[in-house]
């Protein structure tokens, strides 16, 4: 018959035993965050850079239309108050249906069905963080983690799921 002191033994090395799993799998998944959290932040810096420059180049394309043709040779003119309140009109008229064009996309985007949660890999995927997702994959079997990996690209498309994905097929 078990004793209590027993009891008390074999609780202890069990939880220790699960305490250790899971401050391994805590950190790994740490790990993993961290790095596609320092790939997202220079992919982030980088569209920030190129819609600065797409900006950049629209702007001076629209100014170009909206001033009119000067002789490249003479000083500027300096734009008297209604030319300026007249120029920022029309682009701000043009922002205006830029924005009007953009959000119809958007909204459009937004209406498309997403994938039927009937579709998701594991029970409650779609309420799982990325990191508890991340947790799981090491104990899944490889047909499992494929399916992991579709779902989550044709989804979230969170990046640190899908490299955990990729690691876990390698």
């Amino acid at each position: 018959m078990e004793t209590v002191a027993d009891r008390i033994e074999t609780s202890r090395r069990t939880l220790r035993e699960q305490l250790v799993l899971f401050t391994d799998r805590t950190r790994q998944a740490g790990l993993a965050f961290a790095e596609e959290t320092r790939g997202a932040s220079v992919e982030l810096a980088e569209a920030f850079k190129g819609e600065a420059e797409a900006w950049s180049k629209l702007i001076t394309a629209q100014t170009g239309k909206l001033l009119p043709a000067s002789n490249p040779t003479a000083a500027p003119k300096k734009l008297s108050t209604v030319e300026v309140d007249a120029l920022e009109r029309r682009l701000l008229v043009g922002l205006r249906d830029m924005i009007s064009r953009v959000d119809a996309k958007l909204q459009s985007r937004l209406e498309e069905k997403p994938a039927s949660s009937d579709d998701a890999p594991i029970d409650g995927y779609d309420d799982m963080s990325a990191k508890a997702i991340v947790s799981l994959i090491a104990e899944l079997e490889p047909s499992a983690v494929e399916a992991v990996a579709a779902y989550e690209a044709a989804n979230k498309g969170r990046k640190t799921v899908l490299k955990a994905t990729e690691r876990a097929a390698a």
